[in-house]
């Protein structure tokens, strides 16, 4: 049984499971909402195909699809294995078509269940989708394709030459669009995959840290209209209230609830209790999974490479200086109605 066929059959005992439940309890929007339930399954069947893969690497890492097809070598040219890590290719429609092209994952489970923003629809079900069914052919290392919407690297590069690369254009991430023009294969958030953050992106990871989840507001914001207008209330429940499910570093899947401007039991905004985040020297802060603290750091040198928590989706990656990526992490195009 390999990892598809494992993660449908969890599914499937999931869906049974969140029926029983559903009908012991009777209504949506608590713990026991079957919907929410099925969703936490796809987050594990999702963290256990990115645990297999990191397994397989000496230094434990999750899959990074800068690191899955390298740009080209200046000394040996263009080698699977060989050259510096693409950073350019960081980001997520990269990241999760990079997983269903080895058959790690497939194009149902990376959909929530909860799904319901227009833009979001498993590949090919949709008119604006290249072809109806996911090309597994694209896995190709000697021509250096290595999922549906990569593209191969120059033959031969000078020394200095800088890594390549664009949004994936096939196995889309556009969730920031409106129905017009938006598209997205994929629902779910990642680390940001840049900065010291890397360092949690490994079957090692520090067990308070968050490593996947459901979309979330944008900046984090508990209040106005990025709140009241974000189409990631409507997950789940009531859908006045931001509910979801994250994946922590030791493959725990919890459920998150915040209600508009904070919560009254003192938890931090977007955030558990036992994640927090340090600017340099100063003290301790609450740690908001969907806001990039780092930038309030003020001009601490190099303050957006930090270690916060910040999960999102990107369509690219930037140099942040120095030869670093930085992410520009995008959020759901907002409702025009409450």
């Amino acid at each position: 049984m390999n990892i598809v066929e494992l993660g449908a059959t969890s599914l499937s005992v999931a869906v049974l499971g969140s029926l029983v439940v559903a009908g012991s309890h009777g209504v949506r929007g608590g713990a026991a909402d079957p919907v929410l339930l099925l969703d936490q399954q796809h987050l594990r069947t999702i963290h256990q195909a990115m645990t297999t893969f990191g397994d397989r690497n000496a230094d434990g890492g999750l899959p990074t699809p800068g690191r899955i097809n390298r740009f080209t070598s200046a000394f040996v040219g263009r080698q699977q294995g060989a050259g510096p890590a693409n950073w350019r290719k960081d980001s997520t429609g990269h990241l999760f078509s990079a997983m269903i092209a080895q058959e790690y994952l497939d194009t149902d489970v990376v959909i929530s269940p909860g799904e319901t923003n227009p833009v979001v629809s498993r590949y090919g079900t949709e008119a604006q989708d290249d072809s109806t069914e996911y090309d597994y052919t694209a896995y190709d290392p000697p021509s250096d394709t290595y999922w549906m919407g990569d593209a191969p690297d120059p033959p031969q590069v000078a020394p200095g030459t800088p890594p390549s690369g664009g949004p994936n254009f096939v196995f889309r991430s556009k969730i920031n669009r409106p129905p017009t023009s938006g598209r997205s294969h994929v629902s779910y958030a990642h680390l940001m995959l840049a900065g010291q953050r890397r360092l949690d992106w490994n079957v090692n990871a520090r067990p308070w840290t968050v490593l996947l989840g459901n979309r979330g507001v944008k900046n984090g914001a508990a209040e106005g209209d990025d709140y009241d207008l974000s189409p990631t209330l409507r997950f789940f429940g009531d859908p006045d209230t931001w509910i979801g499910n994250v994946v922590r570093g030791d493959g725990r899947v919890e459920r998150l609830v915040q209600p508009k401007f904070g919560k009254t039991d003192g938890t931090p905004v977007f955030g558990f209790r036992d994640l927090v985040f340090r600017c340099g020297d100063e003290a301790a802060r609450p740690d908001n999974i969907f806001a990039a603290e780092h930038d309030s750091c003020g001009d601490f040198t190099g303050e957006w490479k930090m270690r916060d928590a910040w999960i999102a989706m990107n369509e690219v990656m930037f140099d942040g200086g120095d030869g670093s990526p930085r992410p520009i992490a995008i959020h759901d195009y907002l409702r025009s109605e409450p």
